[in-house]
């Protein structure tokens, strides 16, 4: 029992020196490094700031160049706050505000430390460069034109039209040393893969006589981007054709119509819209009851508006020929009129007509003068009193397959009624 107790009170007294022992150190501690003395060190690295900037601007004035960007600075003061030094949390200021012309200006620099640190026992030993050598500009404007540069791309089938830039120009202000190497700006379009017309906004780059990029620093631009807008169409290349009026043997599907157009098609660019929609374009419409075998005309290649001929040819020609049939010719005496006026007198002056008819040569064998009508039509002639060639049209009765070739017309005279006419025609309109 008593050895028990008389270690437990040597543990407790091992305990107290080993307390007593550590406070001791501690103190000592303090106090060394209360009575320790200031201590130097040289912080490098440091960076130079302006301020005041926005009075140099007031007075048409920027600063564009330093003679320096960064310092070191030897700091005196104790080990604690001077250990807590370095290029992040101090800096050296230079005030631009009292700068009134352009040149170059030697400007006081002084530090500036970051609130967080403690700087009650520093103080500045040296700066290696006490004044900072400030270049200063006059600020001068400029108009300069936006040039778009085409790097981009469109799919296949497409071709990139045309590019716009909008705006035109821009006002830049700036250095004066600078402003004067501007010769334009440039706005890069590069889009890829393009199957339709698009805009993009992008950015500007300053550029000198030989194209090379001028430095933007202290440039202020009216508008730092610009509107390309790439008009992209459609490539299609799109067949021409000829549409018929039929007759006088021929059909749609008898085999007989032949024709060539060339070119047989032209290459356009257009609106992708428009272009989808057209499979061909018609060329003119030729009637084939005009002329007896072969015909040849040349015709104007209309194309949809909005859209350009890339093969620049504006004209077709057209050569159409009719086989497997043949002609012969009939003199008809079997003419009448229809349309008439009937409150004038028509007479026919023209008592027989000769015409071509046209057909397989079987069909042509069966018709005969008494087969053949021909119809004048007075429409347009009906009231004017005169003499005048109508259209005739030629009527094969009994046979298919069988027309007239060929413009032909009958001479009609158209004249008031005599008084002894006329009081014929009234009794027989009475019925007397």
């Amino acid at each position: 029992m008593g050895n028990k107790q008389e270690k437990r009170f040597t543990g407790q007294k091992l305990l107290y020196m080993l307390f007593a022992l550590l406070t001791a150190i501690v103190l000592w501690l303090y106090v060394s490094i209360a009575d320790m003395p200031d201590i130097t060190r040289t912080v490098s690295g440091i960076k130079v700031e302006t301020i005041g900037a926005e009075t140099l601007t007031e007075r048409n004035l920027v600063a564009t160049k330093l003679s320096r960007e960064t310092v070191s600075i030897t700091f005196k003061g104790s080990r604690e706050q001077i250990y807590e030094l370095d290029n992040t949390n101090v800096k050296v200021v230079i005030d631009l505000s009292n700068i009134t012309t352009s040149g170059q200006q030697g400007i006081r620099a002084y530090p500036e430390y970051d609130q967080k640190l403690k700087t009650s026992s520093l103080s500045v030993v040296s700066i290696s460069s006490d004044y900072i050598e400030v270049t200063v500009e006059n600020v001068v404007p400029k108009n300069v034109v936006v040039r778009g540069v085409n790097e981009g791309s469109v799919a296949d089938g497409y071709i990139a039209n045309r590019m716009t830039v909008a705006p035109e120009t821009i006002d830049i202000v700036g250095p004066e040393s600078v402003i004067k190497q501007v010769a334009y700006a440039q706005a890069v379009f590069s889009e890829t893969n393009l199957t339709g017309s698009t805009s993009v906004d992008t950015p500007v780059v300053l550029m000198d006589t030989n194209d090379e990029p001028v430095s933007m620093d202290n440039i202020t631009l009216s508008s730092e981007t610009v509107t390309l807008s790439m008009q992209v169409n459609m490539l299609k290349n799109i067949p021409l054709t000829v549409n018929f009026v039929y007759g006088a043997g021929t059909t749609a599907d008898n085999n007989t119509v032949s024709y060539k157009i060339e070119p047989a098609s032209v290459e356009l660019s257009g609106d992708t819209a428009v272009l989808q929609e057209l499979e061909s374009i018609v060329t003119t419409t030729v009637d084939l009851n005009q002329f007896e075998s072969t015909t040849e005309l040349t015709v104007p290649i209309m194309i949809p508006n909005d859209c350009e001929n890339l093969t620049g040819t504006a004209e077709a020609t057209i050569t159409v020929e009719i086989s497997n049939l043949e002609t012969a010719k009939l003199s008809v005496k079997n003419i009448s009129i229809t349309n008439d006026d009937t409150s004038l007198s028509t007479e026919v002056i023209t008592q027989s007509l000769d015409v071509t008819l046209r057909g397989t040569a079987e069909d042509l064998a069966k018709v005969t003068a008494d087969n053949v009508r021909i119809v004048a039509d007075l429409t347009d002639v009906k009231s004017t009193i005169g003499t005048h060639a109508v259209p005739a049209k030629i009527n094969v009765d009994g046979v298919s397959g069988v027309g007239a070739i060929g413009n032909n017309t009958v001479t009609v005279r158209i004249a008031e009624k005599s008084a002894a006419t006329a009081d014929t025609a009234d009794e027989t309109a009475d019925g007397t």
